[in-house]
């Protein structure tokens, strides 16, 4: 019995490192997304501004590009804001588990003091399915959060090729922002003397 409790042991403190480490991924992931998210919103609000009439318009199909971009971004980042969220559901037997643990104090430590083994390996098999199962969930919440990281990603080189190569345009600025980027470029120019 000592043998499967220590192997009991070492494997809930498995679990509990790849816990760790999902949770150290899925704050890498939101932090990636608050940067991408608010590149997006800063860089694409004068495309999106500019569309007008219908969506499926020749000259509206870069602004869908740009939007389905921003959706991708915007689900990927609340999959990551939802892997975040702790866990706070137990299983009816499991003692190792804070939630647990705080809706049962009065019975904890008596039943830790009445404990035999086979209550102590019980729960700690029920404490490593449970957080196995949890843990198999919130890493396919990561993965599909990391696949629309991927998406956007694409998307905006599609975007950027797209605006290049078909648009002949290395900016996305509607005709009045050209115009006065234009403006704004000769009178530096004036500034420094670079004009003949």
């Amino acid at each position: 019995m000592k043998f499967s409790t220590e192997v009991l042991l070492a494997q809930y403190g498995h679990v509990e490192q790849q816990i760790a480490l999902a949770a150290t991924k899925t704050g890498l992931l939101v932090t990636a997304y608050s940067v991408l998210v608010t590149a997006y919103v800063v860089y694409s609000k004068e495309c999106l501004t500019a569309m007008q009439g219908d969506l499926l318009a020749s000259e509206n199909r870069l602004g869908l590009l740009i939007s389905l971009t921003g959706l991708a971004l915007l689900v990927g980042l609340m999959l990551s804001l939802y892997a975040v969220l702790p866990r706070s559901k137990s299983e009816q037997h499991e003692m190792l588990f804070y939630g647990a643990i705080a809706k049962k104090h009065q019975g904890y430590a008596a039943k830790w003091k009445d404990a035999q083994d086979e209550d102590i390996v019980n729960w700690l098999l029920t404490g490593v399915v449970g957080k196995s199962q949890w843990l198999r969930s919130k890493y396919r919440v990561v993965s599909l959060a990391i696949w629309c990281a991927i998406g956007a990603t694409l998307l905006t080189f599609g975007v950027a090729i797209y605006a290049r190569f078909v648009l002949d345009s290395p900016v996305c600025k509607s005709p009045s922002a050209t115009a006065q980027m234009v403006g704004k470029t000769q009178y530096h120019q004036e500034k420094l003397g670079l004009t003949s």
